[in-house]
């Protein structure tokens, strides 16, 4: 897990990789391991990753977290849209709160309040 790869697109797509992989296993094994990984661009993927593992067990607050950390503004962005648009109740013509809640605690407020979907 600790090779050296060149390509930066190679090696982003190989941490996301990886932190699925331990995240089947144990979460917390996933999260130890990306936070133990130098924090630089290439590392984005990964924390993307991390966020959709707390997303898909409604953890809001902590999805939003790993998501500020991420520094590519347009791989945040995309995220953030995903989960939204997943997350957006049809039926009522809104996020869920408890997301909206959780976006405008970690400063994507705005990006939430006016999230539609396509």
């Amino acid at each position: 897990m600790d090779q050296e790869i060149k390509d930066p697109e190679m090696a982003r797509s190989r941490m996301a990789r990886i932190a699925n992989r331990l995240a089947r296993d144990d979460i917390g094994k996933a999260v130890d391991w990306v936070n133990r990984q130098p924090d630089s661009p290439v590392r984005d993927h990964a924390e993307v990753a991390v966020a959709w593992m707390h997303a898909n067990q409604s953890d809001w607050p902590t999805t939003m977290s790993w998501l500020s950390d991420v520094s590519d503004r347009q791989t945040r962005e995309n995220a953030l849209n995903q989960m939204f648009e997943r997350n957006w109740d049809k039926s009522e013509q809104q996020l869920d709160p408890e997301l909206l809640s959780a976006a405008e605690a970690a400063g994507f407020g705005k990006a939430a309040r006016t999230y539609q979907p396509q």
